[in-house]
C-alpha cells in the first residue's frame, strides 16, 4: 500500500490518495507473443493441463507467436488433437515440418492462416489421416520442401492448383499413399525440383494431367507412380537427367493410354530416313550433340521387323512397331533410345534423333542404377 499527497492552491490543504498494493494474479496472461522456448512450454502445458495452459497463455486457440518461431512437430503423434486453430496469428513462423505428423485426429480449419514465411513443410500432414481441409490459397512461394507433405494423409483431396512451389526442391514422397488425392496441379511451377521419388506412390486415385511440367532438374523419379493404380496420363517430359527405375512398377501392366502422341526429339547430328518398315534391317547411327554422355555413341542400331515388341513393357507409342537390336543383343525391353528411333521410323518423317534430349511416352526399368533422394 502506498500513498500520493497533492498540495493544492489557494488553500494550501493537502489530499490524500492511498492507493492499494499492487500484485500479479495467478491467472494473469504474460505474454503477448510467444517465442520459441515459450511456444514449446505453452503446448507442452496444454496437453498436461489445458486449464493451467489457459491461464498462463490464454486460450490455445488465440496464441500469436514471435518472429523466427517455427513450429516444427508441434501436434507431432497427438492422436486425438482437433482444436480450433483458426484464428492463429502465423505470419512470423518459418518451419512447419512434422506439425501435425501422427495426428490423426485433426480436421482443423487453417485456411486463413499466413504461412507466407515458412520455408518447409517436410512431413507436415504425414499420417494426418482425418484432415481435408481447403488450404488452396496459401501462399508457399518461400518453401523449398514439400517431402512427405501429405504421405498417408489418406483423407486429403484439396485443391493444391494455385500453390506456387517454383522455390521447392524436394518432392520426395509429397503424396506417398494418399489415396484419396487427385487434384489439379497441371499448372505447379517444378522446374527447380531435383527429387519425385516416389512422389505418387500408391497414391491410388490420382490421375492428374501433369505432361507440362518442366523436370528438367529432376535427378530422381524413382517409383514415382509405383502403385498409382488409376494414374492413365501422357507424360512428355524431357526427363535426361533423372533416374527412373520402376517409375510405374504396377501402375502400366497394358494400362497406359494408347492415345499418347508421338513426340520428336530436340537436336541431333543423326537424321533417319524418311522410311515406312520392312523385312530388311535398317541400319542407324545416332551420335549425342549433349553432355553429360549417357551410354558411348555412335552406335549402330538395327530395326528389324519379323520379331514383335514384348507387349507387357512395350509404351502404347509403339504398338505397331517391331522388335530393336542393339549390337545384335536383342532385348524385349525398350529402352528411351529405342522408343526415339521406331517412333521416327513409324511416323514416316524425317527427324532428329538424340537419346539426351529423348522425349518420352514411358519410362522403361534401368535396374543398374540406386534409388536418388
Amino acid at each position: 500500500m502506498f500513498s500520493v499527497s497533492i498540495l493544492l492552491f489557494p488553500s494550501l490543504s493537502v489530499l490524500s490518495i492511498i492507493f492499494p498494493p499492487i500484485t500479479a494474479k495467478s491467472n494473469d496472461i504474460i505474454h503477448t507473443c510467444l517465442d520459441q522456448v515459450h511456444a514449446e512450454n505453452s503446448k507442452d502445458v496444454w496437453f498436461l493441463n489445458s486449464t493451467q495452459a489457459e491461464a498462463k497463455y490464454g486460450s490455445i486457440g488465440t496464441w500469436e507467436f514471435c518472429p523466427g518461431t517455427n513450429l516444427n512437430h508441434f501436434f507431432y503423434s497427438r492422436y486425438g488433437f482437433d482444436e480450433d486453430l483458426s484464428r492463429w496469428k502465423t505470419g512470423s513462423i518459418t518451419s512447419m515440418s512434422w506439425m501435425f505428423l501422427g495426428a490423426s485426429s485433426f480436421n482443423g480449419d487453417l485456411v486463413g492462416w499466413d504461412v507466407g514465411r515458412v520455408t518447409s513443410m517436410s512431413q507436415m500432414f504425414r499420417g494426418a489421416s482425418a484432415f481435408n481441409r481447403d488450404i488452396s490459397s496459401w501462399d508457399v512461394g518461400s518453401v523449398t520442401s514439400t517431402l512427405q507433405t501429405f504421405m498417408r494423409a489418406s483423407s486429403f483431396n484439396g485443391d493444391l492448383s494455385e500453390w506456387d512451389v517454383s522455390r521447392v526442391t524436394s518432392m520426395y514422397q509429397m503424396f506417398y499413399g494418399a489415396s484419396s488425392f487427385d487434384g489439379e496441379l497441371s499448372r505447379w511451377d517444378v522446374s527447380q525440383v531435383m527429387s519425385m521419388g516416389y512422389m505418387f506412390f500408391e497414391a491410388i486415385s490420382f490421375n492428374g494431367e501433369i505432361s507440362g511440367w518442366n523436370v528438367g532438374k529432376v535427378t530422381s523419379m524413382y517409383k514415382m507412380f509405383s502403385g498409382a493404380t488409376s494414374f492413365n496420363q501422357c507424360l512428355g517430359w524431357d526427363a535426361r537427367y533423372a533416374h527412373t527405375k520402376d517409375m510405374f512398377d504396377e501402375v502400366t501392366k497394358g494400362k497406359i493410354s494408347n492415345d499418347c502422341p508421338i513426340k520428336k526429339s530436340i537436336s541431333s547430328t543423326a537424321k533417319v530416313m524418311e522410311t515406312e518398315l520392312t523385312s530388311e534391317p535398317i541400319q542407324l547411327t545416332v551420335t549425342p550433340t549433349s553432355s553429360p554422355k549417357i551410354r558411348e555413341y555412335p552406335k549402330n542400331y538395327t530395326m528389324h521387323s519379323e520379331n514383335e515388341v514384348d507387349t507387357t513393357l512395350k509404351p502404347s507409342i509403339l504398338q505397331a512397331t517391331k522388335e530393336l537390336t542393339h549390337n545384335n543383343l536383342t532385348s524385349n525391353r525398350i529402352h528411351p533410345m529405342q522408343s526415339n528411333i521406331i517412333s521416327t521410323i513409324i511416323s514416316n518423317r524425317t527427324e532428329n534423333t538424340n537419346y539426351d534430349s529423348m522425349q518420352m511416352p514411358y519410362l522403361p526399368r534401368t535396374p543398374e542404377f540406386t534409388p536418388l533422394r
